[in-house]
């Protein structure tokens, strides 16, 4: 079957429209009559529900369907599930091999191909088990054996999430109102678009595309505020731990061509024994606000701000407000800067610590100003930090110590960054270390 999905990330609005319009076929018509969900989209499960209607039409026996097709509408979930489960009532696996896409000329090597038999005769005993298989020095040649596991959509990572969730109706927020400011990235905030719906009691907000290993590399981010994609999950004091847990775990995830359709399974016992092993939490906290490429927790104030909107505070800051306070009452800065600082040395003295900072605590964590104005960690005998997560926090804090004495420069030279705000987070010191710092310092 042609492959093809009405769906699309990457294209402009223009190339979007004209893919959706791939999907709108006859076929598409009837599985939306039957509630086959998302599948809808997809051109090769049109194809297949087709021949399942066949089958099913004129009552054949004796089927053998040979296709070339990703495995992912048989790892099931949200997506495929529904479908899934219709295919398997008529037809199922009983043969067949995975290999890269790349084998076929000028395709992307990226993405594997199962090539499958599927059949209504019992006599071909159901089998989810293929062998994974390269061409090599003339020859086809097995790698391994690989299961393909059917997860169900309440077992999913991305259920889990929601299911720890809890939305107040009363806290909402609506674009069309101007409550609050969305961001494309870490320092570009956008005006929301008027149906996009956030919550007062928000802490941010988890860009989270998807269940599969495929997509975790490139749709799985932190924001401090509505993503304008949205196509993500509300994070706030109820599904915080679930969301950091389930971030560190899709972003450290290996994508190989082999894998990517796989999907993230968890189910009750393994929900428990997270949720009750402090080291790994506290390991994904520190993963969760130091991964560079994705952790896009930010602090935006009035010089990057659209007019009539709020500025965004970063409710995943790590330090305490008592010691910024400090360091902004302590600090020199030109007559050209000194209200904005002024500002933030107030901002700070009256902030709470964010509920990062009191989970950091809750762990043995505890941060100290020095003499010299230096900010240090000190661990309780009863801390639940990894070496690994106390090495990384160590490296955390001697970013912002070596980046605190460039902040004026960055406010002068780049004030869409909003390196004034005493919350900055981890991506826009990060900016400041690449971007405006000399490579011997």
């Amino acid at each position: 079957p042609p492959f093809g999905t009405a769906n699309s990330r990457s294209f402009s609005h223009s190339r979007a429209e004209k893919k959706r319009d791939m999907a709108k076929t006859e076929v598409r018509a009837l599985m939306q009559d039957a509630k086959m969900g998302k599948a809808t989209q997809q051109l090769y499960a049109q194809f297949f529900y087709r021949i399942v209607d066949i089958v099913n039409i004129f009552h054949l026996d004796n089927v053998i369907l040979a296709s070339f097709s990703p495995y992912q509408f048989r790892v099931g979930g949200d997506y495929f599930g529904k479908f899934y489960n219709h295919f398997l009532q008529t037809l199922h696996p009983f043969k067949g091999f995975l290999f890269s896409a790349g084998e076929f000329s000028d395709v992307n090597s990226d993405w594997g191909i199962t090539f499958s038999l599927y059949s209504n005769e019992s006599i071909f005993p159901h089998n989810e088990k293929v062998n994974v298989c390269e061409f090599n020095q003339g020859a086809i040649q097995n790698l391994f054996t690989k299961e393909i596991r059917t997860v169900n959509k309440e077992n999913s990572l991305n259920e889990w999430i929601k299911s720890n969730q809890k939305l107040n109706k009363d806290d909402k927020l609506l674009g069309a109102d101007k409550d609050f400011t969305a961001v494309t990235s870490a320092i570009k905030p956008v005006k929301p678009n008027d149906r996009a719906v956030y919550y007062s009691d928000a802490i941010g907000y988890m860009y989270f595309i998807g269940n599969d290993v495929e997509h975790s590399d490139t749709a799985v981010s932190l924001f401090s505020t509505l993503f304008k994609s949205q196509h993500g999950i509300v994070i706030n004091q109820s599904n915080l731990i679930p969301s950091l847990v389930s971030f560190a775990i899709r972003r450290s995830a290996n994508f190989q061509w082999f894998n990517g359709k796989d999907a993230f399974y968890i189910d009750k016992d393994i929900s428990n024994n997270l949720l009750s092993n402090r080291a790994f939490i506290s390991d994904c906290l520190i993963f969760s606000l130091s991964q560079y490429r994705s952790s896009y927790q930010s602090s935006l104030g009035i010089n990057s701000i659209p007019e009539g909107y709020p500025e965004i505070d970063n409710y995943w800051f790590y330090l305490p407000s008592s010691i910024m306070s400090k360091l902004y009452g302590n600090i020199k800065v030109s007559d050209e800067t000194r209200t904005l600082f002024s500002q933030e040395f107030r901002r700070a003295k009256s902030s709470e610590d964010t509920p990062i900072v009191k989970l950091l605590n809750s762990f043995g964590v505890k941060f100290l100003l020095s003499d010299d104005s230096l900010i240090e960690i000190e661990l309780s005998k009863e801390s639940s930090l990894t070496n690994e997560a106390t090495n990384m926090l160590n490296v955390m804090i001697e970013l912002f110590n070596k980046t605190w004495k460039y902040r004026e420069l960055a406010v002068k030279g780049h004030p869409e960054w909003s390196l004034e705000r005493f919350d900055a987070g981890f991506n826009q010191m990060y900016r400041l270390m690449t971007q405006m710092i000399d490579d011997g310092d």
